[in-house]
């Protein structure tokens, strides 16, 4: 429970940070160098902080995260008194305009390393495709 609760933690201070556009907490959250970053190899905290600056387009207004808490997580161990958590949640995006123009809620799928330091060391985000049910169609017509 202690260890899915520091992970839980960590992946909620990840997006909050995206949410609130903080670059300082972003980094405290990621190692100073991430085997993987969103399939960029060898990425650094500056990857990382770059990112956030691209997610924040001029025309946003807000961008909102919410982790859904579905998560998965397995422990390895790395070394001694060393461990390291494959960890997997899903996660949803809303942003909102600035000029109010309607934009779809998305919803990601996240895989993330974290390590016994407390930090993530790898994180890749996919988007969850979500095909309109036969219901809706008929809906339509």
């Amino acid at each position: 429970p202690e260890e899915k609760q520091m992970v839980n933690n960590l992946i909620r201070r990840f997006f909050q940070s995206i949410n609130d556009k903080d670059e300082k907490k972003i980094q405290s959250t990621v190692s100073d160098n991430l085997s993987d970053f969103l399939g960029q190899p060898n990425a650094t905290r500056g990857d990382v902080t770059a990112f956030l600056r691209r997610v924040w387009k001029a025309e946003l207004s807000k961008i909102i995260w919410h982790v859904l808490g579905d998560y998965k997580i397995s422990k390895t161990t790395i070394g001694e008194n060393k461990y390291q958590y494959a960890v997997e949640v899903t996660a949803t995006k809303r942003v909102e305009r600035k000029d109010k123009k309607s934009v779809p809620e998305a919803r990601y799928r996240m895989n993330a390393k974290v390590n016994s330091d407390t930090t993530i060391v790898a994180l890749d985000l996919t988007k969850i495709v979500e095909e309109k049910k036969q219901d809706d169609k008929a809906k339509k017509n």
